[in-house]
């Protein structure tokens, strides 16, 4: 059976200097590159609330984070500067993702890039409502591609929680 190349898409990581980030989530998409499979365009946007940080600053992060984890540094360190960016969501207000939002459009047009899109969520479970309510206000759960919504944690403390959650997830995505 051949194997089936990813489509070209941006890969957008909410909570993206945490530790699961660094540990299992960095490590295997790099992986992935390494065997080819994401040799058409794919690029990865760390959005965290860090303001200190800039494209430079988080390569290195996600650098060091492939070499902790006993692969190759200097393919890393040429997959992350072509691959990796960065971009600060500050407090997550109304204005943050407007700013998220052309950052992105941005990437895309910068990068002949189709607008297909994953947006990760690695945050604590309190987190998840907002960001997707912000993801959903400001216009990026919809695109001429695809848009897909990928919820690391627990979804929902008990039933009930779970429940609203899915359905906020379905009246914006």
């Amino acid at each position: 059976m051949p194997e089936t190349k990813i489509q070209p898409h941006l890969f957008i990581i909410f909570g993206a200097t945490g530790d699961l980030i660094k540990r299992k989530l960095v490590p295997s998409l790099f992986r992935l590159a390494a065997k080819g499979l994401l040799k058409q365009k794919f690029l990865v946007l760390g959005v965290a609330r860090t303001e200190d940080m800039d494209d430079r600053a988080f390569r290195a992060h996600i650098s060091k984070a492939i070499l902790d984890s006993g692969l190759i540094q200097e393919s890393a360190t040429e997959w992350c500067d072509t691959c990796v960016f960065y971009h600060s969501l500050g407090q997550g207000s109304a204005d943050d993702y407007r700013h998220l939002t052309s950052r992105i459009t941005c990437m895309e047009r910068e990068h002949h890039m189709p607008e297909n899109r994953v947006f990760y969520l690695a945050l604590p479970p309190a987190a998840f409502a907002s960001t997707i309510r912000g993801l959903g206000e400001s216009g990026l759960n919809a695109s001429q591609g695809w848009t897909r919504l990928v919820v690391e944690k627990p979804f929902g403390h008990d039933m009930v929680s779970a429940k609203e959650l899915n359905r906020l997830v379905h009246s914006y995505f």
